[in-house]
Protein backbone atom coordinates (compact mmCIF):
# COMPACT_ATOMS: atom_id res chain seq x y z
CA UNK A 1 0.00 0.00 0.00
CA UNK A 2 1.67 3.64 -0.83
CA UNK A 3 0.98 6.17 1.80
CA UNK A 4 0.64 10.55 0.49
CA UNK A 5 3.73 11.83 1.02
CA UNK A 6 1.86 14.41 3.46
CA UNK A 7 1.09 11.60 6.10
CA UNK A 8 4.97 10.18 5.55
CA UNK A 9 5.73 14.20 6.38
CA UNK A 10 3.11 13.98 9.55
CA UNK A 11 5.01 10.89 10.94
CA UNK A 12 8.74 12.57 10.59
CA UNK A 13 7.78 16.25 11.86
CA UNK A 14 5.84 13.90 15.02
CA UNK A 15 9.04 12.09 15.38
CA UNK A 16 11.57 15.36 15.19
CA UNK A 17 9.61 16.75 17.94
CA UNK A 18 9.92 14.14 20.42
CA UNK A 19 14.15 14.57 19.78
CA UNK A 20 13.74 18.52 21.31
CA UNK A 21 12.70 17.60 24.56
CA UNK A 22 13.42 18.34 27.87
CA UNK A 23 16.35 16.39 28.96
CA UNK A 24 17.53 16.73 25.43
CA UNK A 25 17.55 20.87 26.02
CA UNK A 26 19.09 20.00 29.78
CA UNK A 27 21.95 17.71 28.36
CA UNK A 28 22.93 20.22 26.19
CA UNK A 29 23.58 23.03 28.32
CA UNK A 30 24.20 20.83 31.60
CA UNK A 31 26.46 23.00 32.59
CA UNK A 32 24.25 25.87 33.00
CA UNK A 33 21.44 23.51 34.27
CA UNK A 34 23.78 22.08 37.45
CA UNK A 35 24.89 25.65 38.23
CA UNK A 36 20.84 26.51 39.23
CA UNK A 37 19.71 25.68 42.52
CA UNK A 38 18.16 22.56 43.45
CA UNK A 39 14.63 24.26 43.88
CA UNK A 40 15.02 25.79 40.29
CA UNK A 41 16.44 22.31 38.70
CA UNK A 42 13.51 20.66 40.36
CA UNK A 43 10.88 23.18 38.38
CA UNK A 44 12.76 23.13 35.31
CA UNK A 45 12.82 19.22 35.44
CA UNK A 46 8.73 19.22 36.72
CA UNK A 47 8.28 21.27 33.11
CA UNK A 48 6.88 25.08 34.84
CA UNK A 49 8.39 28.21 35.18
CA UNK A 50 8.40 31.21 37.86
CA UNK A 51 8.49 34.84 38.06
CA UNK A 52 12.21 35.91 37.96
CA UNK A 53 13.74 33.31 35.78
CA UNK A 54 16.02 33.89 33.13
CA UNK A 55 15.51 32.94 29.43
CA UNK A 56 17.74 30.18 29.54
CA UNK A 57 15.82 28.75 32.35
CA UNK A 58 12.32 29.26 30.51
CA UNK A 59 13.87 27.29 27.45
CA UNK A 60 15.04 24.37 29.41
CA UNK A 61 12.01 24.12 30.63
CA UNK A 62 9.61 25.04 27.69
CA UNK A 63 11.76 24.72 24.72
CA UNK A 64 12.44 27.47 21.97
CA UNK A 65 9.18 29.94 21.50
CA UNK A 66 6.97 29.17 18.04
CA UNK A 67 7.14 33.17 18.08
CA UNK A 68 9.07 36.28 20.19
CA UNK A 69 7.16 39.75 19.88
CA UNK A 70 8.90 42.65 21.18
CA UNK A 71 6.78 45.70 22.51
CA UNK A 72 6.90 48.87 24.55
CA UNK A 73 4.15 49.99 27.35
CA UNK A 74 4.03 52.45 30.23
CA UNK A 75 6.40 50.22 31.91
CA UNK A 76 9.05 50.21 29.25
CA UNK A 77 9.99 47.67 26.78
CA UNK A 78 9.36 43.74 27.09
CA UNK A 79 10.00 40.68 25.10
CA UNK A 80 7.19 38.16 24.46
CA UNK A 81 7.78 34.32 23.60
CA UNK A 82 4.72 32.75 22.56
CA UNK A 83 4.20 28.81 22.36
CA UNK A 84 1.73 26.89 20.79
CA UNK A 85 0.36 23.12 21.02
CA UNK A 86 -1.50 22.08 18.35
CA UNK A 87 -3.78 19.33 18.03
CA UNK A 88 -4.06 17.39 14.90
CA UNK A 89 -7.18 15.92 13.57
CA UNK A 90 -7.39 13.56 11.29
CA UNK A 91 -10.20 12.77 8.47
CA UNK A 92 -10.11 10.29 6.04
CA UNK A 93 -12.05 10.64 2.70
CA UNK A 94 -13.34 7.64 -0.10
CA UNK A 95 -13.28 8.93 -3.68
CA UNK A 96 -11.15 9.55 -6.61
CA UNK A 97 -7.51 9.01 -6.17
CA UNK A 98 -4.66 10.68 -8.10
CA UNK A 99 -2.69 7.25 -8.78
CA UNK A 100 -3.15 6.41 -12.91
CA UNK A 101 -3.49 2.41 -12.31
CA UNK A 102 -3.56 0.75 -16.05
CA UNK A 103 -6.48 2.44 -17.69
CA UNK A 104 -7.95 5.11 -15.39
CA UNK A 105 -8.31 6.10 -11.93
CA UNK A 106 -9.10 3.98 -8.55
CA UNK A 107 -11.06 4.60 -5.53
CA UNK A 108 -8.68 5.08 -2.32
CA UNK A 109 -8.78 7.05 1.04
CA UNK A 110 -6.78 9.88 1.65
CA UNK A 111 -5.96 11.46 5.05
CA UNK A 112 -7.17 15.03 4.97
CA UNK A 113 -5.34 17.02 8.26
CA UNK A 114 -6.50 19.52 10.03
CA UNK A 115 -4.13 22.11 12.28
CA UNK A 116 -5.97 23.56 15.58
CA UNK A 117 -4.46 25.37 18.51
CA UNK A 118 -4.81 23.25 22.04
CA UNK A 119 -2.99 25.41 23.89
CA UNK A 120 -1.28 28.92 24.24
CA UNK A 121 1.49 30.17 26.30
CA UNK A 122 2.82 33.71 26.39
CA UNK A 123 5.80 34.49 29.05
CA UNK A 124 6.90 37.82 29.08
CA UNK A 125 9.94 39.04 30.06
CA UNK A 126 11.49 42.58 31.16
CA UNK A 127 15.64 42.85 31.48
CA UNK A 128 15.69 39.43 30.27
CA UNK A 129 13.79 37.96 33.36
CA UNK A 130 10.04 37.12 33.55
CA UNK A 131 7.67 39.08 34.81
CA UNK A 132 4.52 37.15 33.66
CA UNK A 133 3.11 34.20 31.84
CA UNK A 134 -0.33 32.63 31.50
CA UNK A 135 -1.77 30.26 29.40
CA UNK A 136 -4.61 30.11 26.93
CA UNK A 137 -6.63 26.44 26.71
CA UNK A 138 -8.39 25.67 23.73
CA UNK A 139 -11.42 23.23 24.56
CA UNK A 140 -11.74 20.37 22.33
CA UNK A 141 -14.92 20.85 20.44
CA UNK A 142 -14.60 17.74 18.44
CA UNK A 143 -13.53 17.69 14.95
CA UNK A 144 -14.20 19.81 12.16
CA UNK A 145 -15.54 18.27 9.15
CA UNK A 146 -13.98 19.14 5.82
CA UNK A 147 -15.64 22.16 3.71
CA UNK A 148 -17.95 20.97 1.33
CA UNK A 149 -19.28 18.56 3.21
CA UNK A 150 -23.24 18.49 3.30
CA UNK A 151 -23.59 16.76 6.46
CA UNK A 152 -21.09 19.60 8.32
CA UNK A 153 -24.01 22.33 7.36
Amino acid sequence: MRYPKSLLAAFALAALAGCAGLDTRISHNQAFFDSLPVERQITIRSGRIEQGFSKNEVFLAWGRPQRVREGDDPEGAHETWIYTTVQVDTHFHYGWGGYHFRHGFYDDLYPHFTYRPAVERYVVFREDRVVRWESRDFPYAGPIPPEGNPQAQ
